[in-house]
């Protein structure tokens, strides 16, 4: 609010607070509202430096009518239970998306009852609304949802994980004709498999689904709806679930699942049993060749991923912009004479044939066995962000510069690591030894720790003394050209021969 508040010629914001020296003009409220007509998307903050007389004097100006006349979109995602009564006075009719939760820290006493008056409001207020998500921090029992089933143009609903809707709501929901994105929780109850399901059917039509639940209703419900639009589809298992059974499940639920799908998200709370592979998870994946976005959190579960499981992903989802697959890292290297750790191998398949891939998030790498230099492309691939859980092996200044000879644009690198802190050193200044302005931020988080940032290394920060040996694999890529965008600054010590300078500089005289 402190952007319009400033039209105002009083306005003073001091440390107690906004301070408005004397009544609101005629003048300064008319250009107030014009600013104010021009806003369509708000985004509130819980902000004490706004005090109380100050939004009753905008209630006395307003006159009962909306402060934000045309606003469509509200997002307040860290609200005190107080807030809703001032969001009132900004918000239209005519305003079409909500996403709306209660602040961590400023949970109310009964935050049952603030939410339900909060819905309560919501829903009458604004016949228009299209979209609606209460997330964390905004508890409501499944019998104080029901006003949601009056909101007559309702496309796309969210809420919260915490609240499993029974079949009772799933049926109204179905009943509202409108739907086209639903993330909610269930519970069909003791006995899925004798319930009549089958107006489930009228959710065939949902272009973006994800369920949370324990796998016996998930894969129930599935089975009844039978989607066939479905672009985004995301599954978490609630319950305990032995590790074996998760891949049955998901086997049994894509048995129903459309190929049209694009974004695919797995999340598991609690996982048990024997070690599975990675490709025994996503193997019914691999069916859905259009994927652009994997997420697969499996949370502690120890997930054995090798450089064959990554290549198969890598050659089936050539569409793919952003994979992310979280697990707990193997002790052990090796089972059966399999490598489960994937090496550089796997990030040159993603390299080269996935040329859209922009994010890339993997529990392990294995760094101890690096291919040649020469023996790796130098690519022109879009992806900017790589991480890793943790790296394995002796990281030299060689991974940096076959990391950026696949991926010349990345911009930042994330290991959030607990162990080697040397071995991270190592690492932090291999990437400045490259010398190339893309690495804007590399970041390696040390678990409980510190954060090490390094902005737009040159080679006037390297580490002293400089490695000479670095020197000795960079030259001749920078003589050849490669590397055209790069600068380089030869001030300081530089623990290179004079021929390499001379070498070096050849080239670029001018």
């Amino acid at each position: 609010m402190h952007p319009l508040l400033r039209v105002f010629s009083s306005y003073e914001d001091e440390p107690e607070g906004v301070v408005l020296r004397r009544n609101i003009t005629n003048a300064e409220w008319a250009r107030f509202r014009r600013y104010a007509h021009c806003v369509r998307d708000f985004r509130w903050e819980t902000d004490m430096t706004i005090p109380s007389y100050v939004w009753i004097l905008l209630a006395q100006r307003s006159n009962g009518l909306p402060l934000l006349p045309n606003l469509r979109i509200l997002e307040a995602r860290s609200m005190r239970p107080s807030d809703f009564a001032r969001l009132l006075l900004l918000l239209p009719q005519t305003l079409c998306e909500v996403a709306i939760s209660f602040s961590d820290i400023y949970i109310p006493p009964d935050p049952s009852d603030q939410a339900a008056i909060i819905l309560e409001a919501i829903v009458p207020s604004f016949p228009h609304l299209k979209k609606l998500e209460l997330v964390r921090y905004f508890p409501l029992a499944q019998q104080l949802l029901h006003p949601l089933l009056q909101c007559p143009k309702l496309e796309s609903l969210t809420l919260p994980r915490d609240v499993p809707l029974d079949l009772s709501f799933l049926r109204g929901l179905a009943q509202m004709g409108t739907l086209k994105s639903l993330s909610v929780a269930v519970d069909l109850g003791h006995s899925p498999d004798e319930l009549d399901l089958s107006f489930l059917q009228a959710f065939r039509e949902l272009e973006e689904l994800c369920l949370a639940g324990h796998d016996l209703d998930l894969s129930t419900m599935i089975a009844a709806m039978k989607p066939t639009a479905l672009r985004h589809f995301g599954i978490t298992f609630n319950d305990a679930l032995a590790s074996e059974a998760i891949g049955q499940a998901l086997r049994i639920i894509h048995t129903h699942l459309p190929l049209t799908i694009t974004k695919y998200e797995i999340a598991a709370v609690d996982l048990r049993g024997p070690d599975p592979r990675m490709s025994d998870i996503l193997e019914p994946a691999l069916l859905l060749t259009k994927l652009t976005h994997l997420s697969c959190d499996l949370g502690e579960l120890v997930v054995h991923l090798s450089d064959y499981d990554l290549t198969r992903m890598a050659r089936t989802w050539s569409d793919m912009r952003c994979l992310k697959l979280v697990s707990d890292e193997p002790q052990r290297r090796q089972h059966f004479g399999l490598a489960y750790r994937p090496t550089f191998r796997a990030l040159l398949e993603f390299a080269q044939c996935c040329p859209d891939l922009h994010t890339l998030y993997l529990p392990c790498l294995d760094v101890s066995n690096l291919p040649m230099m020469y023996d790796i492309p130098v690519l022109d691939h879009p992806l900017h962000n790589v991480s890793f859980v943790n790296l394995y092996g002796t990281v030299t200044s060689a991974f940096a510069i076959l990391l950026d000879r696949i991926f010349p644009h990345f911009e930042e690198l994330d290991i959030f690591a607990s162990g080697d802190t040397d071995n991270l050193s190592r690492l932090r200044d291999s990437a400045a030894q490259t010398g190339r302005n893309v690495y804007a931020n590399v970041c390696l988080t040390f678990s409980q720790r510190c954060i090490c940032i390094i902005g737009s290394p040159v080679l006037s920060s390297w580490p002293s003394p400089p490695p000479s040996s670095a020197a000795a694999l960079l030259v001749p890529e920078w003589s050849a050209g490669l590397y055209p965008n790069t600068s380089m600054n030869l001030a300081g010590d530089l623990c290179c021969p004079s021929t390499m300078v001379r070498a070096f500089c050849a080239p670029y005289d001018d």
